[in-house]
């Protein structure tokens, strides 16, 4: 078991009969060898779970005719299933709140950084 989700990132968008749907644009995984924790493609995170295994989620594919999934090039669509009955909508996370995040990150690792530098 090597993989761990944290969060699932989805955007809202319209669909096809006006209500709005909210497609999962990619997953964020923590990594238990080294905990390093990186954001993936749905199709990604299926390469990854289903070859080195998750500690609260099985991967599968389905095939799709409906564009507003955001199938492959193949036609398939990949998703995370959840195994501790926990739904994903408890880990939903919209795109821009999650851009906000890694901005923050970014923006607190580069200041600490500086800081070292001007103390050493």
């Amino acid at each position: 078991m090597r993989y761990t989700l944290l969060k699932a990132v989805f955007i809202s968008k319209p669909s096809s009969n006006g209500k709005v749907s909210t497609p999962i644009v990619g997953y964020v995984l923590e990594d238990t060898l080294d905990n390093s924790t990186h954001f993936v493609s749905r199709k990604e995170a299926y390469n990854k779970v289903t070859k080195y295994k998750s500690t609260n989620v099985e991967a599968y594919k389905r095939k799709t005719i409906c564009k507003e999934d955001i199938p492959d090039e193949e036609g398939y669509v990949y998703y995370l299933k959840l195994i501790n009955g926990s739904k994903i909508k408890d880990f939903f996370v919209p795109l821009s709140e999650y851009k906000k995040e890694q901005l923050e990150f970014w923006k607190k690792l580069r200041f600490s950084s500086f800081c070292r530098m001007k103390l050493v």
